[in-house]
């Protein structure tokens, strides 16, 4: 598997003293989850990279890995939409072959 599109500290939406900085009502909730209370609490996005990145969001807490915010967020999605296959797809694995789909039911069946 090609390695990770790197992303700054700075694009991270977890860091307090980040937080107090910004000064923008953003608030650690765990090292890797902050919170923002907006007019609009939760969104559960399904559909593709590509789908994701021509939203261009502000902010983006995927469940996995650091939450992300900002420029680098929108560039790292961009890039990772134009080369998905490359940088995402491993060579070998359960599900390379027959991947797994929101559209028939099959990721939520147990492996």
């Amino acid at each position: 598997m090609a390695p990770q599109i790197p992303i700054s500290r700075e694009a991270r939406a977890d860091d307090p003293r980040a937080d107090a900085e910004r000064d923008d009502g953003t608030h650690e909730i765990a090292p890797d989850l902050a919170d923002r209370r907006l007019v609009l609490a939760n969104v559960v996005f399904v559909g593709s990279v590509r789908s994701l990145a021509a939203l261009k969001p502000e902010r983006v807490v995927t469940g996995h890995g650091c939450a992300l915010h900002g420029p680098e967020l929108r560039h790292g999605l961009d890039a990772l939409a134009q080369d998905f296959e490359h940088v995402a797809v491993p060579d070998q694995g359960r599900y390379v072959e027959t991947p797994a789909r929101a559209e028939d039911v099959s990721a939520y069946r147990s492996p």
